[in-house]
């Protein structure tokens, strides 16, 4: 039975992941703003799943990593055929760092140097294209609410 139940735990995690609607997300710069649409990760299945083995990742596309509560992520590139910018955001919508450029296919682990609420992966290259920095803030269009409603720094 136990079993049984893992199994259908592990389908329906894998049913509702691969169905779930991109949502709208704005990083707003000092020079502009630059919009993505991104898959949100909540769940641990889907978070450990990531972007793994696709193909690509089109241009302002990403996916957005969301935990219950601050922690130091750990990222890594195995099974990944492109390049990543990986930002770490506090509990706020605040970018507090950004790994440029991860290697693909790279078994190396990232960390965030300090505990965030949430890790964003978009291309490769993108955050400096984009003039994308630390300081920035990540806004969430609709209902999907995040991050706290912290004072605007």
């Amino acid at each position: 039975m136990t079993t049984t139940l893992a199994i259908l735990a592990l389908f329906f995690g894998l049913f509702s992941a691969a169905d779930s609607k991109p949502v709208d997300l704005t990083i707003k710069t000092d020079h502009a703003s630059a919009y993505y649409s991104v898959e949100v990760a909540m769940d641990a299945l889907t978070q450990m799943r990531g972007l793994m083995n696709r193909d690509s990742l089109d241009a302002n596309k990403g996916m957005l990593f969301v935990y219950d509560e601050d922690r130091r992520a750990q990222f890594w590139m195995k099974n990944i055929s492109f390049s990543l910018d990986i930002l770490f955001v506090d509990r706020c919508g605040v970018i507090v760092e950004i790994h440029s450029n991860a290697k693909p296919d790279d078994p190396t682990v990232i960390t965030s140097s300090v505990p965030v609420r949430a890790v964003l992966e978009i291309p490769g290259g993108a955050s400096k294209h984009a003039q994308i920095r630390s300081g920035d803030r990540i806004e969430i269009s609709g209902e999907f609410d995040v991050f706290d409603p912290c004072s605007k720094q």
